[in-house]
């Protein structure tokens, strides 16, 4: 039993996530192979780069102690604008720099002195709006990743900086002088990895071993995942077993606050929330496929309650792991 004191059904915050169901498959193939098997089979090689990603691959392992391929592979390694993927047809590297498809660094900067320098993506910097019609802005008060800084630039602007000639390239580096920047994103940037089922790479969120990629050989463009799942690259023609995703479900991930002026158990607030869910989803028209289950915490409950404000006794029960609304992808 939860007492509580209000009435009050409160929607913390929702979030969508694909699921997939893998089995392993226990014969010898190299990667191309083994993501022609899956795909005539089943679907389709898996994306690992979530921790639900991982969780289920080390469940397919089952304690099995070898590498297994997985989905991600190695792309062409060109470096694009983002404004439009538009080709590379002006260039200003740095001759330090090495833009060759050898780099990690899948990300450019443009400097102080006028010239670019290719860097990780991850690292938080100011960063060139394009507004179109050849004109930018420069945004210094906050640091983002190369990603959010896209992000920011096509929500607000057309882009990040697109340069297509000298005349740009000063522009933009006026900028930076007038503003004393040292550095700042500009919109070029090359994708390395890529999954086979086309899900967008989030860099940030792959598990990579310690050291990798290192691309020892040169030829390593595509992953297996080790006994850790963790990422490793390797040359594409080694033969290993391999997942492979059999059943791919989307997921829409719900947290709730409840309030209540009776004394309720777990079942009774769980029969409520989901007959009341029921009706809202057929009224949406939802896939007549979907399902309701709950996240239970480690100790076996479903909500817990929260600990009491010193000016309000309310007890709130709070559903922390989500409410899970299954249908077909």
């Amino acid at each position: 039993m939860i007492q509580t004191t209000l009435p009050l059904l409160v929607l913390l915050g929702p979030f969508t996530a694909i699921l997939s169901d893998v089995i392993l498959i226990n014969e010898q193939k190299n990667w191309t192979e083994a993501q022609a098997f899956c795909r005539e089979f089943y679907l389709d090689l898996p994306t690992v780069q979530t921790d639900d990603d991982r969780l289920e691959i080390q469940k397919a392992l089952s304690g099995a102690n070898h590498d297994t391929w997985v989905g991600l592979y190695g792309s062409i390694c060109v470096w694009r604008w983002s404004y439009q993927s538009q080709d590379l047809l002006f260039s200003a590297w740095a001759l330090t720099e090495d833009p060759s498809p050898r780099t990690q660094s899948a990300c450019a900067v443009i400097r102080n002195d006028g010239f670019w320098y290719a860097t990780n993506c991850t690292q938080l910097k100011p960063f060139v709006c394009y507004k179109g019609n050849q004109m930018f802005s420069l945004f210094i008060r906050t640091n983002l990743t190369w990603i959010e800084a896209q992000s920011f630039c096509r929500t607000k602007y057309v882009d990040l900086a697109f340069i297509s000639g000298v005349t740009d390239n000063t522009d933009v580096l006026n900028n930076l002088i007038q503003y004393s920047v040292y550095e700042a994103w500009i919109g070029l940037s090359k994708n390395q990895w890529l999954w086979s089922d086309q899900s967008s790479v989030s860099w940030p969120s792959l598990g990579w071993s310690s050291g990798e990629p290192n691309n020892a050989d040169g030829k390593e463009k595509c992953a297996f995942v080790n006994v850790n799942g963790l990422l490793v690259d390797e040359n594409c023609d080694k033969v290993f077993s391999f997942f492979c995703v059999v059943k791919r479900v989307k997921a829409q991930v719900v947290r709730l606050a409840v309030k209540s002026s009776a004394l309720l158990d777990e079942s009774a607030i769980m029969l409520a929330i989901e007959k009341k869910m029921r009706i809202i989803l057929l009224k949406l028209e939802t896939d007549p496929a979907f399902s309701i289950t709950w996240r239970a915490q480690t100790d076996g409950k479903t909500f817990k309650p929260l600990k009491n404000n010193a000016r309000n006794t309310t007890i709130v029960c709070k559903q922390d792991q989500g409410l899970y609304f299954k249908g077909p992808r």
